[in-house]
């Protein structure tokens, strides 16, 4: 399983670090979990299959969990959703709204780089 966190830029300018969209996500065995942020206001949170068929993690076809709302919102339910195979893990497969991903145009401009969700030394805390 993994703790690590990636923030993924979309758009012309994602490389100056002005992306359109941005996207965090969190890769475990079996499934991803992905927020996107298209503004303060549109948020989407949601846990994808990664199993052959499911589309993309940016554009799957089936979610098991997802949640919309304001980003904030969305971050803080991701935050707080149980890991995956536990006894409490919500599991609703739907059908993922395709207006919630990535949109396909921004799929190709894309920046990844690595969440630091810990600091590496006590000079670095605050």
């Amino acid at each position: 399983m993994s703790e690590e966190w990636w923030l993924h830029g979309f758009g012309n300018r994602a490389r100056d670090w002005q992306p359109d969209v941005i996207a965090v996500t969190r890769l475990w065995q079996h499934t991803a979990d992905v927020v996107v942020l298209h503004s303060e206001e549109r948020a989407v949170a949601y846990r994808a299959p990664e199993i052959e068929g499911n589309g993309t993690r940016f554009a799957p076809r089936i979610v098991t969990w997802i949640f919309a709302g304001a980003a904030v919102d969305a971050l803080r339910a991701m935050l707080r959703l149980p890991l995956p195979g536990s006894e409490s893990e919500p599991y609703a497969p739907t059908a993922f709204p395709s207006s919630s991903g990535i949109p396909n145009a921004l799929l190709s401009l894309e920046v990844v780089k690595p969440l630091r969700t810990s600091c590496s030394s006590t000079q670095d805390r605050r």
